[in-house]
């Protein structure tokens, strides 16, 4: 639910600080590190965190978790699933109403090495990407793409909007020998499609891979289920956010404000709503540190090593 269209001032939202870093979930049980703002210097992207405050890093992240998605989460922000709330203990870590130190323990230079952070960062958005392709041309702020050197096309979509379907014609277009798509939805922030990109979808050149995760969301996981549909896609990552439904607005009789409100789910391929549950992957990607530490993505690569095994792209490079 959401208000809107208020004449009165609603209140302002607590305040919440964490210390800037953001991870991602990582094989073997590990913890690596997606972005780190003012420490960069130190935490690389693809650096293993092994211990917060003394204990196992992955346990208290997952732990951090079931607390997001308790009566008493401390994110202001939609965690509309269990999922959805793990993503924002990865992304923001150790978020709290007041400034906390924290001392993580990470490997660099063959050895754990220790780091004093303080919570004194106001989330500003939270990352949604990591290591892209750097060849990426930008369409428009909802999609950008590239051929990678494997011969598969690449789009990223970090929004759906009515001029999608130009811009994904665009990408096809401009790389119409591409053996393949990887169209990579993690973060899409969702928003709004027509029957004009479900014809364009259609036009995709198979075979395509979908990656996912629990930043896609709304209008993003019913694109994740049309693609899979429509192209017969594959989907790889992790679950999306589970909060894809139809909505009304309703004004309030007096005038003073507007509220928007879920009436019900999408639904997904299987006949499940989408609502709480999400769509899940064909295969559970997680990032590989070795990987991003070499500027690589992880999920894009497990994409491109299947489109090789499918139609013949090429040697994956994730780049």
């Amino acid at each position: 639910m959401g208000l809107s269209q208020s004449k009165e001032p609603l209140p302002d939202w607590p305040k919440r600080y964490y210390p800037g870093v953001s991870f991602m979930p990582a094989t073997q049980s590990r913890i690596v590190v997606m972005s780190a703002g003012a420490h960069a210097d130190k935490l690389k992207p693809g650096t293993v965190v092994t211990k917060i405050d003394g204990r196992d890093a992955r346990t208290v992240l997952e732990e951090r978790a079931k607390e997001a998605w308790g009566a008493d989460s401390p994110y202001l922000v939609s965690v509309s699933s269990p999922q959805r709330a793990r993503l924002f203990a990865y992304r923001w870590p150790l978020i709290a109403s007041s400034n906390r130190t924290h001392t993580l323990h990470y490997l660099a230079e063959g050895r754990e090495q220790e780091l004093r952070v303080s919570c004194d960062i106001e989330p500003r958005g939270w990352p949604h990407t990591y290591n892209l392709p750097a060849t990426l041309t930008r369409a428009d702020r909802t999609l950008s793409y590239t051929r990678l050197p494997s011969g598969a096309g690449y789009m990223y979509l970090r929004s759906v909007a009515t001029e999608t379907a130009a811009r994904m014609r665009q990408a096809l277009q401009a790389h119409a020998e591409a053996k393949g798509w990887i169209v990579d939805l993690r973060g899409n922030g969702g928003g709004g499609y027509d029957t004009n990109l479900l014809a364009q979808i259609k036009a995709l050149p198979r075979p395509v891979v979908a990656l996912i995760d629990a930043g896609c969301i709304s209008a993003g996981e019913t694109l994740a289920r049309d693609l899979v549909q429509l192209t017969g896609a594959r989907l790889m990552g992790s679950r999306t956010a589970g909060a894809s439904s139809s909505k009304r607005q309703w004004q309030f009789p007096s005038g003073i404000a507007s509220v928007t409100f879920a009436t019900r789910s999408r639904w997904r391929s299987d006949g499940q709503p989408i609502e709480f549950h999400g769509i899940a992957p064909d295969d559970e990607i997680q990032a590989v540190p070795e990987e991003v530490a070499r500027g690589l993505n992880s999920e894009i690569l497990r994409a491109e090593e299947h489109l090789v095994q499918s139609a013949g792209a090429g040697g994956p490079t994730g780049r």
